[in-house]
């Protein structure tokens, strides 16, 4: 099974991911340190430049990874996180954004299941120690940003199937919980398979 998390930051992808990997439903957790793309100056146009290249060398790895047959992996942040930030930085000219965004339909569609982290819709957050897509920790407070989570879930139905989507419910739920209901979408997936 191969499983990309996305969402915004402190809602418990990492350790959704741990448990998956523990319940062995997957072998391999990948927690994705974006970091390194971005660490750059946006602003510029050679940090843009170094942005754009670094992105689409991610892809490529990744995309090695995901098409290994015998692969079985769950993906902590992935290409809808990049997409993500590039839109919140406006980094990105038409063209490059075109061409990645191709490159990451491909990408997608060599997954079983995209699954969207929700923000819990009646918990506030009371100082929790998060680590946001570019790998910076940081201390939330509040309620997290409910338009980075409309930008990502938008990116999502754009550059996915359908079908392989699994929007988890607004509602506080436990970890194991939600592995349930990944459980039960992939069951479901793999019963419609030839």
């Amino acid at each position: 099974m191969k499983i990309l998390l996305s969402g915004v930051s402190g809602l418990g992808k990492t350790t959704l991911a741990r448990y998956l990997v523990s319940e062995g439903i997957v072998k391999e957790h990948i927690e994705e340190d974006l970091a390194w793309i971005f660490n750059g100056d946006p602003r510029s146009p050679e940090g843009k430049k170094i942005l754009v290249n670094r992105s689409i060398e991610w892809i490529n790895e990744r995309t090695e990874k995901l098409l290994a047959t015998e692969a079985s992996f769950v993906m902590d942040r992935g290409p809808v996180d990049v997409l993500h930030l590039w839109l919140n930085w406006s980094l990105v000219p038409p063209e490059a954004w075109q061409t990645t965004f191709r490159k990451m339909q491909g990408f997608c569609s060599h997954l079983d299941l995209l699954v969207l982290v929700p923000l819990e819709s009646r918990v506030s957050h009371d100082a929790i120690e998060a680590s946001n897509e570019s790998g910076m920790k940081r201390v939330m407070t509040g309620y997290p940003d409910l338009s980075n989570q409309a930008k990502i879930y938008g990116l999502a139905y754009q550059i996915s199937p359908l079908a392989k989507i699994l929007a988890l419910p607004p509602t506080p739920t436990s970890t194991e919980q939600r592995a349930r209901l990944i459980r039960q979408r992939l069951k479901a997936l793999l019963a419609d398979r030839p």
